[in-house]
């Protein structure tokens, strides 16, 4: 416990004192001219007042006038000199403050506040020393709160380095009350900066043997060991320890330290183990444990690191750092479900850290499990609405499900996040444009893939698609032309790149140089695209060819068995 002076008292505090003051002057004996007396105690009271006033609204060069007007009236009145001695504290004048603090303990000296706020000054102006013997003076006033008060001066003794002083307190304290840990630490520290080390040893050893299920205790002796490389006594109190408390696990991983440093290895790995797995720690000191011994084991199998990350996390299962460590172990394998598993737990034991969220979503996205990427991807941006990769992901699931409105809003929602990342920036255009391109709005199709070839101009899918978007709508074929020769100049051996170059030259009119490319891609592809058929019969019944055109119409329906537009062709004999 730590004694403060009051340093802010409310005016009706001071007049209530002021009052007190005034009450506490000899009453005028019998025959003494009341009236005389009354006016000769006005002049002092008027100052003490006003004084008092300012020094509670902290105008303290208001006051001290006031209260040094007091003192030419009453030399002899320690409660000015006490209110004086904390204005000049307040102000920073040490040496009037030393003077009044000083002279309000010599003419009150049983006046137990004015030694503790004696004390305050002296430890502002850091004379430690001088605040201990105020301490000590007030511990003698007040019995039943003494040690408190002494515990206090001793420290400030120590702060002195007056440490015989600070010990002589302790002694005489510890004869009082006994053995206890407030005393003994203080004695403990003083003996080590004494350089008497094995003193301050036995010390704590005979704290201990008072108490040995202390974990304070305990680890004050094993600090004490571990520090001056008592290597031996370490390790038997580490296991006393454990025999008394079987289950710490920081006892434990202090054990199996030793045995790293003495080389133990085998016997260091056991105790490690037994406190991820066997111990009160919970999962995140665990997980530490467990990236430690990877780091520093580098001899153990992976097969043998996971199953340690499987026994951690089935001791810890709403653990979310051990659940997301198993999965990270779990994808790194590529048991891909399983690690989802994982990360999925982690989540809902409130692991929601923004890498769980990425690599579950990846997973999820390498599995095409796009319902879930939607659900999961939704909580991760209301998360961590920052990443852009979320809204990518989330916006490229939507896509895959057909939901391309929700695919556009996150992809619109991300793009201000993108900021600074090309390639995501890109995504999120690229997103933009397949998504409104389905929707049939196709202005805002063409912007965004427009503003997504201004980024990566040799994207083969961007150039690709959009050229072929293009020549579907017969709109602006001469840059759908462009768009694919670029295109083909980069994958000219591509079929789908093949395909959609026919069809551009087939919507400009250009059919034999079209029959060309469509040939070209279908011996590539080898025959296996509904598409690629359906458009080479196309391409043939233009040229006139129209018996060749209903075989590969044929060929494209044996793939394409759903096709309508395909069996229409063939029964009518047309395009339609």
């Amino acid at each position: 416990m730590q004694y403060r002076p009051i340093k802010k008292i409310s005016i009706a505090f001071l007049i209530l004192g002021w009052a007190a003051a005034i009450l506490s002057v000899a009453q005028p004996e019998e025959g003494t001219d009341l009236a005389a007396a009354h006016s000769a105690s006005l002049p002092f009271d008027n100052n003490f007042f006003e004084g008092n006033r300012a020094y509670a609204i902290n105008n303290y060069l208001e006051a001290i006038p006031f209260l040094k007007n007091c003192l030419n009236f009453r030399p002899d009145e320690h409660s000015v000199h006490h209110i004086l001695s904390k204005i000049y504290k307040e102000l920073g004048r040490a040496e009037e403050a030393f003077f009044h603090a000083g002279e309000a303990v010599r003419l009150n000296p049983q006046n137990y506040w004015y030694y503790v706020a004696q004390s305050e000054i002296y430890r502002k102006f850091n004379y430690y020393k001088q605040a201990a013997d105020a301490l000590m003076e007030a511990s003698r006033l007040v019995p039943s709160g003494a040690k408190g008060l002494q515990l206090e001066a001793a420290d400030l003794y120590i702060e002195a380095m007056e440490y015989k002083l600070a010990l002589k307190i302790l002694d005489q304290l510890e004869k009082k009350a006994g053995l206890q840990d407030d005393i003994i630490r203080r004695k403990y520290n003083i003996l080590i900066k004494l350089g008497k080390t094995k003193q301050a040893e036995k010390l704590l050893e005979k704290l201990r043997n008072t108490n040995n299920t202390s974990d304070l205790i305990n680890g004050a002796l094993l600090n004490h060991y571990k520090y001056f490389r008592k290597d031996a006594k370490r390790e038997k109190l580490l296991k006393d320890w454990l025999r008394i408390a079987p289950e710490n696990g920081e006892v434990m991983v202090e054990l199996a330290n030793l045995y790293l440093e003495k080389n133990r290895k085998d016997q260091a790995l056991h105790q490690f183990k037994k406190a991820m797995t066997q111990s009160d720690l919970d999962g995140r000191r665990s997980v530490e444990i467990l990236l430690f011994l990877v780091q520093k084991f580098s001899e153990i199998p992976f097969d043998e690191t996971k199953k340690l990350a499987e026994n951690v996390a089935s001791h810890h299962p709403y653990s979310p750092e051990a659940q997301a460590m198993l999965g990270d172990l779990l994808a790194r394998e590529g048991n891909i479900d399983q690690a989802i598993e994982a990360y999925k737990k982690t989540l809902s034991n409130g692991g929601r850290k923004e890498t769980v969220y990425q690599n579950l979503l990846l997973l999820l996205n390498d599995k095409k499990r796009f319902d879930e990427i939607l659900d999961f991807g939704t909580e991760a941006i209301a998360n961590f609405q920052d990443n852009p990769l979320f809204y990518v992901l989330t916006a490229m699931a939507a896509f895959q499900i057909a939901d391309y409105q929700k695919a556009v809003e996150l992809a619109k929602s991300g793009l201000p996040f993108s900021v600074g990342n090309k390639q995501v920036k890109f995504q999120l255009h690229y997103l933009l444009a397949e998504s409104n391109h389905h929707l049939s709005n196709h202005h805002a199709s063409d912007d965004h893939f427009e503003k997504a070839l201004n980024i990566d101009p040799n994207n083969i899918s961007a150039l690709n698609n959009y050229a072929y978007y293009l020549a579907e709508r017969e709109q602006n074929l001469d840059k759908a032309l462009v768009l694919i020769t670029r295109a083909g100049s980069i994958a000219n051996d591509h079929p789908s790149v093949l395909d959609t170059w026919a069809w551009v030259l087939y919507k400009r009119g250009e059919y034999e140089e079209a029959l060309v490319k469509i040939k070209k891609a279908i011996e590539i592809d080898g025959g296996k695209s509904a598409i690629l058929l359906e458009h080479y019969g196309d391409i043939l019944f233009t040229l006139g060819k129209a018996n060749e055109a209903i075989v590969a119409w044929h060929q494209a329906l044996a793939i394409d068995k759903e096709n309508s537009k395909l069996l229409s062709k063939i029964n009518n004999h047309s395009l339609r």
